[in-house]
């Protein structure tokens, strides 16, 4: 068992630095340049570009899904450049223009046009941004007031966003404005988002969880295990999907010595 909680110690620094990493990105990166991640909140524009960014990282490799998102940064900067977008109408106006756009800067990178992007994008302004003067920070206050589920339920109802995604940007809207001293042992559950990198991870950990086969209580079974430990289930989260993703050797070297894990 230590040698198990020593190896979740070290994905929960894994997950702590990769989260940096991200946050570093994003504040060097050419369509945000934050001086601090605070501007978030004080910036629809760069809110809203936050927010529908996340909205690629679904169902392909990441490098695949960053140029994608950099079509929606690129096309969202030459439709509303100087536009005053607390005009919820600018939004409403411009929505078709944005996405021709978006359209024309994908095949100008010579890939194909995916449809569930295009409605992703269409449905993110039409069910959310549309309704709150600032994405992120409204998802900030209704985690500070304990708004967990409604705000979860709220993303889900995007097209093609899903749990994984909704699940995916609370975690790091928790994680980048130090939220997670406000939760409730039952909320992690709620910022442990799941794909297949996870699932394979915590199965290699723990194979009794190989019977669990609904994500949902797999996440629960999971953060119970992290919390047990003491640990941050974000920062776990993160690390899970990082090894399985990044570092094949180290699956490779768990999968020899699993016997010894519970010693």
């Amino acid at each position: 068992m230590e040698n198990l909680k020593e190896i979740l110690m070290e994905l929960e620094k894994s997950g702590r630095r990769e989260a940096g990493f991200w946050l570093l990105g994003l504040r060097e990166h050419a369509y945000f340049r934050l001086k601090d991640v605070s501007e978030l909140l004080k910036s629809r524009k760069k809110a809203i570009k936050f927010f529908v960014m996340n909205g690629f990282w679904r169902g392909r490799r990441d490098e695949q899904s960053a140029l994608y998102a950099n079509c929606f940064l690129k096309a969202f900067e030459e439709v509303f450049d100087d536009m005053d977008l607390d005009d919820k109408n600018i939004l409403k106006e411009y929505i078709g223009d944005l996405l021709k756009a978006y359209s024309k800067e994908v095949e100008g990178i010579g890939y194909r046009i995916n449809p569930k992007d295009v409605e992703m994008i269409e449905s993110v302004f039409r069910c959310f941004i549309m309704n709150h003067s600032n994405p992120v920070k409204y998802i900030v206050e209704e985690i500070n007031e304990g708004r967990i589920k409604e705000i979860l339920e709220e993303l889900c109802r995007i097209r093609n966003w899903g749990n994984k995604l909704s699940s995916m940007l609370l975690r790091n809207i928790v994680l980048y404005f130090k939220l997670e001293k406000y939760l409730k042992e039952e909320d992690y559950v709620l910022f442990f988002p799941m794909d297949t990198h996870v699932k394979q991870m915590i199965n290699l950990l723990w194979p009794e969880s190989t019977k669990i086969s609904d994500l949902n209580k797999l996440a629960r079974f999971s953060v119970k295990k992290v919390r047990e430990m003491k640990l941050s289930p974000l920062y776990v989260n993160i690390g899970l999907w990082l090894i399985h993703a990044k570092a094949p050797r180290i699956i490779e070297f768990l999968l020899q010595h699993r016997s010894k894990l519970w010693r």
